[in-house]
């Protein structure tokens, strides 16, 4: 009883009483001579084998569990590195889709545009068929960085589908129907203001899912916003000058927030998580 109440007043190690009742009720730790000698080298080698084994190693539990908690824990993980590649096949299905063909714009007269769409219609279909599909992937892709939890980045997110898929619907309309000349110019005239809005929405994208990542990728996310506001706002007007730099940003931005995701860095505040 004396060597518990002498130990539990010992300041600063929580569980130490535990520690004496492994001494009092231990005969064998009692080695005979004085009561403050031997029976208290006994208490210290125990508990500063309690110490080592139990003190120190929470430090480790709470860095693992600070990564852990961040990081949303080994599933989160494996969420997060398999939206990577979403991202990489998104991007994949994109540059495949662009290298099909390249769609008449409103600049071409109307019987240009409909003699196109007479000449091309498979390879037409075919590529409004896999931009559907990336549709997909990107929305994979975006819950992989937070979408659900985050609502500018949900937003941008859904206005980038639906903005692409009507980028998809208005040429297979065309496509399909055999339109007349004027329907042929008219419908295009939509599908360009389509790509506008698209290019909008692509710049909301960028600012949201680039808005908690380090800051080199904040600064990228901004200048393809940039860049992609610019382009939708110059090409109804005909300014062709951003019409490949715009997409190859976007496109660029997929694949840094891709590998990312890849190498576990979804966050900026996870560079600093690891370094506790």
């Amino acid at each position: 009883p004396g060597a518990i109440r002498s130990e539990s007043s010992s300041p600063g190690l929580a569980g130490a009483p535990a520690v004496v009742v492994v001494v009092a009720m231990n005969p064998s730790l009692r080695v005979s001579g004085s009561a403050g000698g031997s029976l208290k080298w006994a208490e210290h080698h125990l508990l500063s084998c309690f110490v080592s084994t139990f003190v120190s190693r929470p430090a480790a539990s709470v860095k693992a569990g600070i990564l852990f908690q961040e990081g949303g824990g080994m599933g989160a993980a494996g969420t997060g590195r398999r939206g990577g590649w979403w991202g990489v096949a998104f991007v994949v299905i994109l540059l495949v889709a662009a290298a099909m063909v390249s769609l008449p714009t409103s600049r071409q007269s109307g019987g240009q545009i409909a003699a196109f769409y007479r000449a091309h219609t498979a390879v037409i279909l075919v590529q409004q068929v896999l931009g559907v599909l990336s549709i997909a992937f990107f929305l994979a892709f975006a819950r992989a960085l937070g979408a659900g939890q985050r609502r500018w980045l949900l937003a941008g997110t859904a206005l980038v589908a639906i903005t692409e898929l009507a980028t998809n619907i208005v040429p297979a309309i065309l496509a399909l129907s055999n339109p007349t000349v004027s329907e042929a110019y008219a419908l295009t005239v939509v599908e360009d203001l389509a790509d506008a809005a698209l290019f909008m929405s692509v710049a909301v994208f960028s600012v949201a899912t680039t808005i908690d990542q380090v800051g080199w990728v904040q600064v990228f996310g901004l200048v393809v916003a940039a860049v992609s506001v610019i382009r939708a706002a110059a090409s109804p007007f005909g300014v062709t000058a951003l019409d490949i730099l715009a997409p190859v940003a976007f496109v660029a931005l997929i694949l840094v927030l891709s590998i990312r995701l890849l190498m576990g860095r979804t966050r900026g505040t996870q560079t600093r998580t690891a370094n506790l």
